[in-house]
């Protein structure tokens, strides 16, 4: 559905797969990202200079070799591990030691997935998750996206960020799903790929994680995921090879175990990256996550963060001890500078101390620079579930009369913006490393009752999720009752259940019980039991996802029409929480194992082997 002015380009929304391609000379493109005024991105080029194989990365490696082999081997240990008593943390999430003799600041490394995670330095954007991004199937947004990532990352003088997250959802369930890019891995690695180069043209180094088979958060620190080498390779693997294809700087490697071996210290691991992909890059830890220091330094580990578990002082000792050679040192540091110069990063790179005061004015609010971008993809990415005889878009007859705006999930985060806490409100991002700090976010309830009032409607509100009496009450001969419900989860935390927080379930039939056109719009992190889909009174099913900090308007413009709801589902929605093949483990045991025995046949795949409808 779409008004007039949005079905003139449905023609170019259907082809979700094709590319539109421009030639852009390198300069320019730079030139674009670091000085454009207008605060729009630029296109997705034709041409990716940073590809694995390219002879871009083997004139980096020739840089680093040369600049390593004019530091001491007390220098060297300063670039390998975290700097935990550094001035430029925070903002940066981890930071390395400076090299003063060489006038090298050190590197900065910060989170996340959805944009920057912390903002002292400037008012950064809170983009759209990973999962909702996923959902436009579009390579043109993810690269634009990224781009304009990208330019906040380096303006505030991140070297390294940490995104994209490309662990799959195995299970509904899991913790980080809405940072992911869904279930499928083909899909995944090509949004990883295109949010790759949208970064690193900005001139900021990609960081793939968590390498590989963090799935859950339950017991992540100690639990071992088992799999076969085929379901390694074809499945868990394949978009983080995909997104190394197209040049990404650098991995991290996660917490847990893969097949009883801890993830930063397994040598397999090191033999697909090096061998088997061709991969130059360095091999970063999850924080903390060097269980045996000197294991993952002569196996596979390029850097430790941050510097706790494996420190400047650990390091020098296994030096003079001869457990680390000289050799081995050598190769972390050019590794982990190999991407730095790749980009470029050695001229003109805003200094995170200083870059307050000196970076261009353009770039002191990036919170309204990328606005635009936001609200596009956020729209882009809502997928209509239901439409009953075109309830969607909103009629302006309709619109004359009473509208219904219903659940806590309308209305503004009452725990603030960019806080571990959760509480009613919308669902703008998850918690944990991937959320952001935006210096604002628009809540459903603003941009509908502006363009209610517009078009000469009255709404009611009942904005309290436990309060059924208040919420049949607002939706009583309403024309529409808009009812909002919503899911969370984070880092560190796997949902237990499938149902919607705040008894979403019972307050969604409170309203269908009383009007005949409910619309629900659903701002969850994964899937969730609907089990009111079939509702004779539910006449349209929105799911909105995790949006980003456009949130309201994003979805303002699909329910108005301007935009036409074209996402896609990554991840299957079932009608019972038992036909799912995978689990979390969540029993407490002294070495728990989480065993992928579906193999290959992850979400869709085991619906369609089983015949199981969704």
């Amino acid at each position: 559905f779409c008004n007039e002015r949005a079905c003139e380009t449905r023609e170019q929304d259907e082809q979700m797969m094709r590319m539109r391609y421009f030639s852009l000379p390198l300069f320019l493109l730079v030139a674009l990202i670091v000085v454009g005024t207008s605060g729009g991105v630029p296109p997705r080029p034709t041409y990716n200079p940073y590809t694995y194989n390219s002879s871009a990365w083997q004139d980096a490696i020739s840089r680093a070799r040369a600049f390593t082999s004019s530091l001491t081997w007390k220098e060297m240990t300063n670039l390998i591990t975290g700097n935990r008593n550094s001035t430029r943390q925070p903002p940066c999430n981890g930071a390395t030691y400076p090299i003063p003799r060489l006038n090298f600041p050190g590197l900065c490394l910060c989170d996340g997935p959805a944009g920057l995670r912390n903002t002292y330095a400037i008012n950064s954007s809170c983009f759209v998750s990973g999962i909702n991004a996923a959902q436009t199937w579009d390579r043109d947004l993810m690269y634009a996206q990224g781009a304009a990532m990208g330019r906040e990352f380096r303006a505030s003088g991140t070297n390294y960020a940490f995104t994209p997250n490309i662990n799959l959802v195995r299970s509904p369930l899991g913790g980080r799903n809405w940072e992911s890019f869904g279930a499928d891995p083909w899909l995944s690695g090509e949004m990883a790929a295109w949010q790759v180069q949208g970064l690193q043209n900005s001139g900021v180094i990609a960081n793939l994680k968590h390498f590989i088979g963090n799935e859950q958060e339950t017991f992540r620190s100690y639990i071992s995921s088992n799999m076969d080498d085929r379901t390694l390779h074809e499945v868990y693997a394949w978009p983080f090879m995909r997104a190394i294809r197209d040049g990404a700087g650098s991995i991290m490697c996660s917490f847990n175990m893969l097949n009883g071996v801890y993830t930063c210290q397994d040598p397999y691991l090191v033999h697909i990256l090096r061998n088997e992909w061709g991969y130059h890059g360095p091999i970063i830890t999850d924080w903390n996550a060097a269980t045996w220091p000197l294991g993952a330094a002569n196996t596979n580990t390029d850097m430790s963060m941050p510097g706790l578990s494996w420190n400047l002082n650990m390091i020098q000792d296994y030096v003079n001890q001869s457990l680390v050679n000289n050799t081995r040192l050598q190769e972390m540091v050019v590794r982990v500078l190999t991407p730095y110069f790749l980009l470029g990063q050695d001229r003109d790179f805003p200094n995170m101390n200083t870059s307050l005061r000196t970076f261009p004015a353009i770039l002191r609010n990036m919170s309204t620079l990328h606005n635009d971008i936001i609200r596009q993809v956020g729209a882009a990415s809502s997928v209509l579930l239901r439409n009953v005889k075109s309830a969607l878009p909103l009629k302006p007859a309709l619109l004359r009369g009473k509208v219904a705006i219903i659940g806590s999930d309308a209305a503004y985060p009452s725990a603030g913006l960019g806080t571990w806490r959760t509480g009613p409100g919308t669902t703008y991002i998850g918690t944990g490393s991937g959320r952001c700090s935006p210096t604002y976010v628009i809540p459903p309830v603003t941009p509908i009752t502006t363009r209610v009032r517009a078009a000469g409607g009255t709404v009611a509100t009942s904005l309290v999720d436990f309060d059924l009496t208040a919420a049949r009450t607002a939706a009583r001969g309403a024309s529409y009752a808009i009812v909002f419900a919503n899911c969370r989860s984070g880092e560190g935390w796997d949902r237990t259940n499938m149902t919607l927080y705040n008894e979403g379930d019972a307050l969604i039939r409170a309203v269908a019980g009383v009007n005949n056109n409910t619309i629900v719009v659903l701002h969850i992190v994964s899937a969730v039991l609907m089990p009111w889909y079939n509702h004779p009174n539910i006449t349209a099913i929105l799911l909105a996802g995790v949006p980003g900090q456009e949130t309201g308007n994003s979805l303002s413009d699909v329910l108005f029409g301007d935009v036409n709801p074209s996402g896609k589902l990554v991840y299957t929605i079932a009608t019972n929480d038992t036909h799912y093949p995978a689990d979390i483990i969540s029993v407490q045991v002294t070495l728990p194992q989480c065993n992928y025995t579906e193999k290959l046949l992850v979400d869709y795949r085991w619906f369609d082997y089983h015949n199981i409808t969704p």
